[in-house]
């Protein structure tokens, strides 16, 4: 489905000429909302993977950022366009968001199995998606149906799940 900039508009509570005055193009107003976004959880992701406990400030991080996103409408609206929509142009995103944050959970992982952390002896290669799935699935559920609080806990509740069970040296099947 492609959103016009009268929706846009429509949904920003303006005319579509309002839209046209301040952006030559609907790439230049996405570019825009993604730019002013509040999201600030890669920068803290990366902070929290070079800390002393990696694998406990990335769960902090990513619970932080699931709740912010659960309550800030706007940050809501940014991801729904940058992560889930299909009309963002991956120019406008910079490097792969979904890349940059499964390189992330990686080295949280490897370093909090380093450090002792991490007590599963699970593989990094299986933890590593696991977590991103996990996470993505509560994400998406946090941006496009903010209204189910059942199921956005649910997700929560699955995130920290894998969290505890990595923490606390419970095993997972590495068989496909």
């Amino acid at each position: 489905m492609r959103t016009t900039l009268q929706v846009i508009a429509e949904r920003a509570g303006c005319t579509r000429g309002a839209i046209y005055w301040h952006f030559t193009e609907k790439h230049d107003l996405l570019r825009e909302v993604i730019e002013r976004a509040p999201f600030v959880f890669f920068s803290e992701a990366e902070t929290v993977s070079r800390s002393t406990m990696p694998f406990s400030g990335l769960r902090h991080c990513m619970l932080r950022g699931l709740k912010e996103v659960q309550k800030n409408r706007h940050l809501r609206n940014a991801i729904e366009l940058a992560v889930f929509g299909s009309e963002c142009p991956r120019e406008l995103l910079g490097e792969n968001s979904a890349d940059k944050l499964l390189a992330l959970i990686h080295v949280a992982v490897l370093r909090g199995k380093a450090c002792g952390e991490v007590k599963s002896d699970t593989e990094a290669e299986t933890l590593t998606p696991l977590i991103f799935y996990v996470f993505i699935g509560a994400l998406r559920t946090g941006t496009l149906m903010p209204g189910d609080t059942l199921l956005f806990r649910k997700g929560t509740d699955a995130l920290n799940l894998v969290f505890d069970m990595v923490l606390e040296k419970k095993e997972m099947s590495n068989e496909s």
